[in-house]
């Protein structure tokens, strides 16, 4: 991805891009994406208002996992913990 990070900083005139490959990124990352991400081409539209629907719909079944992930870590890193302190 390197190269095509490159020349698209080249091409924009800016530094300021990120570039992921989305077809392995997690849920929160395709979340984020969908909802903040500016598209710099795009050749099927179709496609992207299907990413983005399945984006927000992998996000939303996820969340109850990542819920039970932050509890568990809340309570291990808890002020008291004898780990924690």
């Amino acid at each position: 991805l390197r190269p095509i990070l490159s020349r698209l900083c080249e091409c924009l005139g800016t530094d300021q891009v990120d570039l992921v490959d989305l077809g392995v990124a997690g849920p929160v990352l395709r979340h984020r994406v969908a909802r903040d991400g500016y598209p710099v081409l795009v050749k099927d539209p179709s496609a992207l208002i299907r990413f983005r629907f399945l984006a927000q719909r992998d996000f939303l079944e996820t969340a109850p996992l990542r819920e039970q992930w932050w509890s568990a870590f809340r309570r291990r890193w808890a002020p008291g913990d004898s780990v924690g302190s």
